[in-house]
């Protein structure tokens, strides 16, 4: 296996797809448990950031600096598998561990979106935040668009919450969809992006031409630049399921499924929490216990590592 960290920008750029596999269960996070911790963090990261920027002055290298010094804030680990595709084509990965965060990051963008797409001169924020949420269509089909495909079951919920384009702003989250978990989501994000772009209390990048197109400016500049995922890329030798079960405290990743390359419609009932930046900011390694006692494995160690990117 391969584990590099990567931030928001890094992972979702460029012709590739997360595919979400039958097998995974529903998307289950809410705003109180998991959407608004994420959105705090992401404030908070973007106020420290807009601190270093405000002391750092006019200078351009005073600025390269501050940037280079500013502190990111770690999402926790995702695991992925290679779906092998023709030479040149879409890059597509299964998701193994990390759909609901990989899920929420998508929505989060999306709402991110609505509200940088309302504010005038924004069209290069609004470009940028496009082209994570879904491939070129100029060169991919309908159907390899999304950046990341849900459960089939959720497909059509998923789509319609995640639909890109200003012309579907209120259509998509403000009218009969209002119980799909996703739209839910997504409008929780817009409104909190909202809230914090008009915020005249918020510093924003003091090199834009006005303070409300500043603090969009910085809050987009820390979504795609200053949160991070530890992408841990599994090879053809490396067993999906070993991993999934060492990543989930060894509850079995399918009592029906017998080999990483077959599928099956089970649903597991182990959560997919959100991890906290605090392990990463320490460097000290968390480890669950294994059933039963003993040492942790090299696996588990190797693991644990790739999470901490130690």
């Amino acid at each position: 296996m391969q584990a590099a960290t990567r931030t928001l920008k890094k992972l979702f750029e460029g012709g590739r797809q997360f595919q979400i596999p039958v097998y995974q269960r529903p998307y289950v996070w809410t705003r109180d448990k998991q959407w608004e911790p994420l959105w705090n963090d992401v404030a908070a990261t973007a106020r420290q950031y807009a601190r270093s920027l405000h002391k750092a002055g006019p200078d351009p290298r005073d600025r390269t600096e501050a940037e280079r010094l500013a502190r990111p804030h770690f999402l926790g680990a995702i695991v992925v598998e290679p779906i092998h595709t023709v030479v040149g084509g879409l890059e597509r990965r299964s998701v193994v561990d990390g759909q609901q965060r990989l899920t929420t990051l998508q929505l989060l963008l999306r709402g991110v979106l609505d509200a940088v797409t309302k504010l005038p001169d924004a069209k290069t924020l609004s470009a940028k935040l496009r082209k994570l949420i879904r491939n070129d269509p100029d060169e991919y089909s309908d159907r390899d668009l999304l950046k990341v495909t849900p459960r089939r079951s959720d497909d059509k919920a998923y789509v319609t919450a995640i639909r890109t384009g200003t012309d579907d702003l209120d259509l998509t989250w403000r009218g009969e969809q209002t119980d799909s978990p996703f739209v839910a989501a997504r409008k929780y994000f817009c409104e909190a992006a909202e809230d914090f772009i008009g915020d005249e209390r918020e510093y924003g990048d003091p090199n834009s031409e006005t303070p409300q197109l500043g603090r969009a400016v910085l809050l987009v500049s820390t979504v795609l630049g200053l949160l991070k995922l530890v992408v841990i890329d599994l090879e053809d030798m490396d067993d999906a399921q070993v991993i999934f079960e060492v990543l989930n405290a060894r509850t079995p990743l399918c009592p029906r499924r017998t080999s990483s390359r077959t599928s099956c419609s089970c649903v597991p009932s182990t959560p997919d929490t959100m991890q906290t930046s605090s392990i990463a900011k320490c460097g000290r390694v968390s480890m669950k216990p294994r059933p039963g006692g003993g040492r942790p494995s090299v696996l588990d160690m190797r693991l644990a590592r790739a999470r901490t990117g130690s």
